[in-house]
């Protein structure tokens, strides 16, 4: 049976987003039951079997304590042990061309433009920038998660479009249990990011914090252990503005999302967003994103857009003035780029694609 490793991820369960999200969503689909496919999970997780389908192997240390080490030892262990290579993000760099050396295919996903996140350095996105050059070069294909990332790439016929999957649209009624947990009272516009620059959480903050108190509450939800917070975000913490930190119980998250007025998405160095999609597959009030060509790729006109405090703050005050009509806005969707089936079928392709390429 062809295995697929998949690498640079810290593993299941998802605690993290991103990538963890990423191949949560991939491997607990399934479909791949009814195939002959099996996955290799490396990173921080529990040794053994995931689910029928599905095994973890723990590389006996932290993604966070050796982050080179944690990616080239699940690289050597992944084209030793599997048949296709996935790799999640870029800092593999150099050591992309283990795999190949090895006659084993490369996939990979480098998730946006990460040299663009302005939480690093100067030095540090153009040392990022440096690691795509091997990574792109090594990989036999490059899967992006938005078309808008091809004029970013410039990989040619070597790009893949799949974006990430939606879940299925439904409105999730706000349960009891979740008002007291996160101290619910009244109407709330919601805002969930990782704390980082790049994803203007600032810019909404802001703009709602200039609006004063009146009568309805802003929900941040991401992890507060972050320097963006520490240094730009903490001050404006109090209030009507709470930011309640991480929460990874996913029916939790749905339930926030139908039930407020508005939502603001900001990310803004691509492709497609998972927590774009989930908003777009649950949010019953207005979606309002940050205005980029990504964005703009998913949600098109399912969504409002914004780029400057003063627009934003202006179109907050007009919603908090018609709650009602804010609160019952769209009906949740989900488009069909973005099927389970359709992001199932484009992977189950592209392993076959690269097997036979060996």
């Amino acid at each position: 049976m062809p295995t697929v490793g998949l690498i640079g991820t810290r593993g299941l369960p998802n605690t993290h987003g991103g990538f963890e999200r990423f191949i949560e969503l991939l491997v607990q689909d399934d479909r791949w039951a009814a195939t002959d496919i099996r996955f290799v999970v490396y990173g921080e997780g529990e040794e053994g079997p995931y689910n029928a389908w599905t095994s973890q192997r723990n590389l006996g240390f932290t993604k966070d304590s050796r982050k080179l080490g944690f990616y080239f030892r699940s690289a050597m262990l992944a084209t030793k042990e599997c048949d296709i290579v996935l790799c999640c993000s870029v800092p593999l760099s150099i050591f992309s061309y283990w795999p190949r050396l090895h006659g084993k295919p490369l996939i990979m996903n480098p998730d946006g433009c990460e040299w663009r996140r302005t939480k690093w350095s100067a030095a540090g996105r153009l040392a990022i920038a440096a690691m795509y050059v091997p990574a792109m070069a090594a990989a036999h294909r490059v899967v992006i998660d938005a078309e808008a990332l091809r004029e970013d790439f410039h990989l040619g016929k070597k790009a893949v479009y799949i974006p990430y999957s939606a879940p299925e649209p439904i409105v999730h009624p706000l349960r009891q249990t979740t008002r007291e947990r996160l101290g619910i009272d009244r109407p709330y516009m919601l805002l969930i990011a990782r704390l980082e620059p790049e994803n203007n959480v600032a810019l909404a903050v802001k703009a709602f914090h200039a609006l004063g108190d009146r009568g309805v509450d802003l929900i941040v939800v991401g992890n507060t252990g972050t320097r963006h917070y520490k240094d730009d975000l903490a001050t404006m913490d109090g209030g009507p503005i709470r930011f309640v930190g991480g929460v990874y119980n996913q029916p939790m998250l749905d339930e926030l999302r139908s039930g407020c007025v508005a939502y603001f998405h900001g990310h803004s160095v691509g492709g497609t967003n998972p927590s774009l999609l989930e908003a777009l597959s649950a949010v019953t009030g207005v979606i309002l994103c940050h205005d980029n060509k990504y964005n703009r790729e998913v949600a098109g006109e399912h969504a409002e857009y914004y780029s400057t405090p003063a627009t934003l703050s202006d179109r907050m005050a007009d919603l908090v003035l018609n709650l009602p009509s804010a609160g019952q806005a769209r009906q949740p969707e989900r488009d069909a780029r973005f099927h389970p089936a359709t992001i199932f079928t484009r992977y189950l392709e592209l392993f076959r694609e690269v097997l036979k390429r060996r």
